[in-house]
C-alpha cells in the first residue's frame, strides 16, 4: 500500500539534477495542481514539490488563492488506526482510465500514532463533505483534521468526570459539522434501568454553536433498540433521531440552560413515514442516510431484494438493488406536523449528485464534479455502487481498498476544495501529541 502524503522513495534519493518545476512560479504551479481532478494524483505533486508545498497564500495572486474546482470525492475507510484513501473512476468527462475492480490497493493518507492504541476514532465530518477528522475523546476532547493536520481542542463535555455524565456517554462520538461552524456530536447507547435488571436504548446528543463556550446537550429514552444504520442530524434548531424506518423523533435543544435540554417528553415529535406495502414484501432496508441539500433535509436509503441479500457477484448484487430518496415537509401548510414525502423518480434531483455515507452524506452539482446529474454513489459490501434515479438501475463502480475493508466506519466521503496537506512526519507529530494528551 502506497502512502500519498509521504514522498515517494524516489524523492527521498538525493537527487543527480534540478528537478523541472524547482524555479517555476507559485502561480504557475497552483495552475498545475489546479488542473488536477483526481485527488491521489494531486496530493502525489503535492508530496514531490516542496516548492509549491511551501508557498504561502501571500505569494499567490487572487486567481491561486480563491477556491479551485473541486476534487472528484474521496472515499475513505479506517482500519487499525489507520485512514485508508480508496481509489475510485468516476464516470464522467474527467474519467480516461478504465475501471479496475478488484484491483483497488488503496492509498494511506493517516498513519497511526505511535503512541496510540490503535483502536478507531470515530469521524467528525463537515456536512458538505468538504472537511474530515477524527475524534480524539478525553478530558479534552479534540478534533484532528485528517488533510492538514491540524488539531482543533474543543470544551469539555457536561458530567465529563462522573460515572453517569453526559461525557462518559460521548466518549467516541460521531459527528457533523455544518456551514455555520455548528458542531454536532452524538451517539447511540445502551444504559442499564437502575434497579430494574433490564436494559433501555438511549439517544445522547452534543450540540457546540459558533460563540457558545460549552456544550448543549440533547437525550431521549428510545421505545427499541438502535441498530448500527441508526443515525441524526441537526437542522433548524432542532435535532432528527432516526432508529428505524418505523421510528424517527424530533428533540428540541433548550438552548442557554448550561446542561441537559431536550431530554423532556415534551420536546419528542414523532414523524410519519409513507411506506408501500408491495416494497416491505420485496424490499428490505440496508442502509439510511440523511442529509441536507439546499436547504431540505432528504433520507435517502438503499434497499436490497429479500432474496438477493447472499449475492456476491457484482453483475447480481446491483440487479438486487435500489435507491428510494424522500423529503421533510409540513403535513399542511402552517402545520407543525411533519412527514417524510417519497421523491418520484429524480423529481428535483436531476441536476444533483449524492454521495451517501456516515457521519455525513451530501449532495453535490452535478457540473461543479462533471458527472451525470441524478445518480447516488453508495457503498454495498465492500464496493462501490452508482444508481440512477431516471432509470431506476445500479451498476458497480469500484471495490473498496482491501486495507479499508471490515470497517463499519468505512463510508466517509470527502471533496475538499483545495487541500494544503501537511507532510505525514507533521501529521504523525500532532497525532501522537493529541494522544498522549489525552491518557
Amino acid at each position: 500500500m502506497e502512502s500519498i502524503t509521504a514522498p515517494s522513495s524516489e524523492s527521498r534519493k538525493p537527487a543527480a539534477t534540478t528537478r523541472p518545476w524547482a524555479y517555476l512560479s507559485p502561480e504557475l504551479l497552483a495552475g498545475v495542481c489546479a488542473s488536477v481532478h483526481d485527488a491521489t494524483d494531486f496530493v502525489r505533486f503535492h508530496a514531490v514539490c516542496q516548492t509549491w508545498r511551501d508557498a504561502r497564500p501571500s505569494q499567490l495572486s487572487p486567481l491561486e488563492t480563491r477556491p479551485s474546482q473541486t476534487f472528484q470525492p474521496w472515499l475513505l475507510s479506517q482500519c487499525i488506526g489507520r485512514v485508508i484513501n480508496s481509489h475510485v473512476v468516476y464516470p464522467g468527462r474527467f474519467s480516461s482510465e478504465p475501471t479496475r475492480r478488484g484491483s483497488n490497493t488503496g492509498f494511506l493518507l493517516v498513519e497511526p500514532a505511535e503512541t496510540s492504541a490503535g483502536g478507531e476514532r470515530n469521524w467528525v465530518a463537515s456536512a458538505d463533505g468538504r472537511f474530515a477528522w477524527l475524534f480524539v475523546g478525553g478530558s479534552e476532547p479534540t478534533l484532528f483534521d485528517i488533510v492538514t493536520g491540524e488539531v482543533k481542542p474543543l470544551p469539555p463535555f457536561p458530567g465529563q468526570d462522573g460515572d453517569n455524565g453526559i461525557g462518559r456517554r460521548l466518549t467516541n462520538p460521531r459527528g457533523i459539522v455544518y456551514g455555520d461552524g455548528t458542531i454536532f456530536v452524538y451517539s447511540f447507547n445502551t444504559e442499564s434501568a437502575r434497579g430494574q435488571g433490564y436494559y433501555h436504548p438511549g439517544f445522547t446528543g452534543a450540540i457546540l454553536r459558533p460563540g457558545d463556550t460549552a456544550w448543549t446537550a440533547v437525550e431521549n429514552r428510545l421505545n427499541m433498540r438502535a441498530t448500527h444504520h441508526a443515525c441524526a442530524a441537526y437542522h433548524g434548531g432542532k435535532v432528527l433521531v432516526w432508529v428505524s424506518v418505523f421510528f424517527w423523533c424530533i428533540l428540541t435543544p433548550s438552548f442557554g440552560l448550561g446542561g441537559n435540554g431536550g431530554n423532556n417528553a415534551g420536546a419528542v415529535v414523532h414523524l410519519e413515514t409513507t411506506w408501500d406495502k408491495l416494497e416491505e414484501d420485496y424490499y428490505e432496508r440496508d442502509q439510511c442516510y440523511v442529509l441536507e441539500s439546499r436547504g431540505e433535509l432528504l433520507w435517502a436509503s438503499v434497499l436490497v431484494e429479500h432474496k438477493g441479500r447472499d449475492d456476491h457477484a457484482e453483475g447480481i448484487m446491483a440487479s438486487k438493488l435500489t435507491v428510494r430518496v424522500h423529503a421533510l415537509e409540513k403535513e399542511v401548510a402552517g402545520s407543525d406536523r411533519m412527514r417524510w414525502v417519497e421523491r418520484v423518480d429524480d423529481r428535483g434531483l436531476e441536476d444533483r449528485v449524492m454521495f451517501l455515507g456516515s457521519p455525513t452524506s451530501f449532495a453535490v452539482d452535478a457540473i461543479e464534479l462533471g458527472l451525470d446529474g441524478g445518480c447516488v454513489y453508495f457503498v454495498y459490501k465492500h464496493r462501490v455502487f452508482r444508481y440512477n434515479l431516471v432509470d431506476g438501475k445500479a451498476s458497480p463502480v469500484e471495490w473498496m481498498s482491501a486495507a479499508g475493508r471490515g470497517s463499519h466506519k468505512a463510508h466517509v466521503w470527502l471533496r475538499p476544495q483545495q487541500p494544503l496537506v501537511a507532510p505525514i512526519q507533521e501529521i504523525r507529530q500532532r497525532l501522537e501529541t493529541t494522544s498522549s494528551n489525552n491518557v
